[in-house]
C-alpha cells in the first residue's frame, strides 16, 4: 500500500516535529517525533513496509506493538484526511 499527502494539506518541520495543516478543515496537527518520522517517510513516497522497516530500525520495539502502532496511525492520518491510497 503506498500513501500519498492530499493537495489540500499542507506541512513544515518545526523544532519539535512536524505542524500538518488540513486547509479544507481548517485544523492543524503537531506530530511528535515518531509521527513526524513516518510523515517524512511519506513525504519521500515510501511504501508502508518501508516505513515499517525504518521504524523498525530505528525503535527497540516488538513487531506485533509496531505493526499495531503504524497501523493505528496510519488510521488516524486516513481518518483526518491528511492521507490517502494511491
Amino acid at each position: 500500500m503506498r500513501l500519498a499527502i492530499p493537495r489540500n494539506v499542507t506541512w513544515k518541520a518545526v523544532k519539535s516535529g512536524v505542524v500538518v495543516l488540513n486547509i479544507e478543515k481548517g485544523i492543524y496537527y503537531t506530530l511528535n517525533e515518531t509521527a513526524s518520522r513516518v510523515w517524512k517517510l511519506l513525504v519521500e513516497g515510501k511504501s508502508a513496509d518501508a516505513i515499517r522497516k525504518d521504524l523498525g530500525e530505528a525503535y527497540e520495539v516488538e513487531d506485533a506493538a509496531l505493526d499495531k502502532d503504524l497501523s493505528e496511525a496510519v488510521a488516524f492520518l486516513k481518518k483526518e484526511s491528511l492521507v490517502e491510497e494511491v
